[in-house]
């Protein structure tokens, strides 16, 4: 008897650190997406766009990166008496979820806010535009690196954020 509740034990801990993994495998899904949405249209409006290569960059080398590790973390040691929650509506994901954009937005504006600040800082002009069209190779766009490298280190801060299992899974 005591062989069939260590079996249902450890089957009930893989099964919410299962559940856990996915949610937040989802999650970070759903929030690298809604930031680099966001970043995207804040570049627009500076008449920039990430190049290529930053795109590939992000997506092969940070989130997938990120989203294999969240999706194999370990269960926890111990079963939880907690259940998990088992809904993406659930008000306290919801508002996690619209914080953690509010955030991520504001540091992007508030790093190319500070870039824009410093004196070595030339905008984007037509004429610069122009330049880029006619074929000279190089023209430097600060706001799009600057937006490419904060947004890079907020997904690896959403991935450790979402990397905390307590208590249905252990840490990343």
């Amino acid at each position: 008897s005591s062989g069939i509740n260590a079996e249902y034990g450890e089957l009930l801990k893989e099964g919410q650190g299962a559940l856990e993994n996915s949610m937040a495998v989802f999650r970070f899904t759903a929030m690298y997406s809604v930031i680099q949405f966001l970043s995207v249209i804040l570049l627009v409006h500076y008449d920039s766009i990430l190049g290529d290569y930053q795109y590939l960059l992000e997506d092969l080398a940070i989130v997938l990166l990120f989203d294999f590790a969240l999706g194999y973390t370990r269960p926890s040691t111990k079963l939880s008496r907690k259940r998990p929650r088992g809904s993406l509506m659930h008000p306290y994901l919801l508002y996690s979820f619209v914080l953690h954009t509010a955030l991520s937005v504001g540091f992007i504006l508030l790093a190319m806010w500070f870039v824009q600040q410093q004196e070595w800082y030339d905008p984007f002009t037509a004429e610069r535009k122009e330049a880029l069209e006619n074929g000279v190779s190089y023209v430097p766009y600060y706001e799009t690196t600057v937006n490419f490298i904060v947004s890079s280190f907020q997904y690896v801060t959403l991935a450790l954020v979402f990397s905390i299992g307590h208590p249905y899974r252990r840490p990343l």
